[in-house]
């Protein structure tokens, strides 16, 4: 028997990589870069993990325009970074969607007070990846697969989502706020410490 020379868990560690990859650019370097009021690239943040916690896989960039279309409608001073929003719901993803869903699974069945009929995790695994095989364009695969999704396990599903979309977008909203407000007090910092070496 052949012994491998790679070693065990390199597989993992490359995931783990991959997705570290994934997570600093195309989630946080649009955070850094975002311009303007750091509530706007914060409500970007909520906006983006909010849809992103809704079990609407491959629509969530879609729902992100309509919601800023009707955003600029009926409240202009509510503005958020789209280019933030955007790229936040990527926060479900090949890595993370299976878990996340089926955690929605899991708190539907929980606040329906239901046995969970559908299988343990395996199972629903296997079938949420049968359902995104589909070979189709973007909006025919978007919808496609919601519908897909809505009916294979429903309400739970639905359901459970939303307390979980709810506290993500406060949370990212606010880690993100945090997050830009420090950034702002070390620039400050560096200014100043340049301003006082130069005098």
């Amino acid at each position: 028997m052949a012994v491998s020379d790679k070693p065990a868990g390199g597989n993992a560690r490359k995931r783990g990589n991959a997705l570290s990859r994934m997570v600093r650019y195309r989630m946080v370097i649009p955070v850094i870069r975002g311009r303007g009021d750091p509530r706007r690239t914060a409500r970007g943040v909520c906006v983006g993990l909010g849809l992103a916690m809704m079990p609407t896989v491959g629509a969530q960039m879609v729902l992100v325009g309509i919601f800023w279309a009707i955003m600029r409608v009926i409240a202009p001073g509510w503005r958020f970074n789209v280019v933030v929003a955007l790229a936040w719901t990527w926060f479900t993803n090949i890595f993370t969607l299976v878990p996340i869903y089926y955690l929605f699974l899991v708190t539907g069945n929980v606040m329906l007070l239901r046995e969970n009929p559908f299988g343990g995790f395996d199972a629903f695994s296997t079938r949420l990846m049968e359902l995104l095989q589909a070979d189709l364009g973007m909006f025919e695969y978007a919808w496609v697969t919601t519908v897909a999704i809505f009916d294979e396990w429903g309400l739970p599903m639905v359901l459970g989502s939303f307390p979980w979309a709810i506290v993500s977008a406060w949370l990212g909203y606010v880690w993100c706020l945090k997050f830009l407000e420090r950034l702002q007090r070390a620039k400050q910092r560096r200014q100043e410490s340049k301003r006082v070496a130069s005098e």
